[in-house]
């Protein structure tokens, strides 16, 4: 599974952004996840302290 993280500090920005990924994911049938959507990135930070062998596509 590949996981996505979003870090958008735009909340409506971010909400278009996960919508477009989310239909792309099933209309392609790809085993992928939005793990985090955030406006901050701190949040972001943290997760990947908490688990640093993470890996995904960060937009």
């Amino acid at each position: 599974m590949l996981n996505i993280f979003i870090c958008e500090d735009h909340d409506i920005q971010r909400a278009q952004l996960e919508n477009c990924i989310e239909n792309y994911i099933k209309i392609q049938e790809w085993d992928c996840k939005i793990i985090l959507s955030t406006g901050n990135p701190d949040d972001l930070l943290n997760h990947l302290r908490k688990y640093p062998l993470t890996r995904g596509l960060f937009f």
